[in-house]
């Protein structure tokens, strides 16, 4: 509960920071996601879609970025709630191929809910849209430096482990389900 607290003020700051509203949790289990009946979760999301009718949900690849397993099981349910809201697109986060491989080493090697067999990435022609965000550097760093719970001396690049933030900054890549290249 202490830890929930903490990354919910986290997250209040981070979205600020991006000029974001924060519009609520789906208050979910973390760690425990993909243990979760698929109805329970169906019916968060949908809860939430209805509620904010959004055009675009951004969601985790079906990778989980780097193979979280929560991440994967949130992404295949978001996938699944886009073919129910057929008016609302989905794009998918995604990242070099293998640009995680190392935090999911670290993490597998931690103990954590790390999906090994997932393929990493993508490669650059399934790249769907890209987005230059380089104007956007300094709110990003301030997104991620308001997340100091997982920081290491307060350093936002230091987030997920040295060197992998750093290529991230400039550029966003994103998939979307059955589409191919049209960057």
């Amino acid at each position: 509960a202490q830890l929930a607290a903490l990354r919910t003020d986290e997250l209040a700051i981070a979205c600020r920071a991006l000029g974001a509203r924060l519009d609520g949790f789906l208050d979910l289990p973390d760690g425990r996601l993909a243990d979760v009946d698929r109805a329970t979760v169906d019916a968060a999301i949908d809860a939430t879609l209805d509620r904010i009718a959004p055009q675009i949900v951004l969601t985790f690849g079906p990778d989980g970025a780097y193979g979280s397993r929560d991440h994967i099981a949130f992404a295949a349910r978001v996938a699944a709630a886009g073919r129910r809201f057929p008016a609302v697109g989905v794009l998918y986060a995604a990242f070099p191929a293998g640009h995680f491989a190392p935090l999911r080493r670290r993490l597998a090697r931690a103990g954590l809910a790390i999906d090994a067999g997932v393929t990493l990435g993508v490669p650059a022609a399934s790249v769907a849209l890209t987005v230059q965000v380089g104007p956007y550097r300094t709110r990003k760093l301030a997104a991620i430096a308001a997340h100091r719970s997982q920081l290491r001396d307060d350093d936002p690049l230091s987030f997920l482990g040295d060197g992998i933030l750093a290529p991230l900054l400039d550029t966003e890549w994103f998939t979307v389900s059955g589409c191919a290249s049209s960057t």
